[in-house]
């Protein structure tokens, strides 16, 4: 799965050369993909149920600047959308560790 991911962020990275070109989110995009690659790595290397929901929440970071990365509205709208529905997630998967370990 990690070797796959790379495999994805690689192609990710090729495709969005051409559709980034002279554009302002250029400047903060390479950057935040390979840092959510090492985040998805990370949550497939991992060999604990706690340090996944670290990696998810990382995750959850990483993708939420992701996706607001242009500063438009209606990216601010998504994102905001996507972090209320990722935390119930979160909240969901705290309880079920709970339940485990607890």
């Amino acid at each position: 799965m990690a070797a796959f991911s790379a495999l994805a962020g690689l192609a990710i990275g090729v495709y969005s050369i051409d559709d980034l070109k002279n554009g302002e989110r250029s400047l903060w995009f390479y950057p935040l993909m390979l840092f959510l690659a090492g985040v998805v790595n990370g949550a497939f290397l991992t060999a604990d149920l706690f340090n996944l929901y670290v990696w998810f929440e990382v995750m959850l970071i990483a993708s939420f600047a992701l996706m607001t990365v242009g500063g438009k509205k209606a990216q601010f709208e998504g994102g905001f959308k996507y972090v209320a529905i990722n935390l119930v997630a979160s909240a969901l998967f705290l309880a079920d560790l709970g339940l485990l370990y607890g």
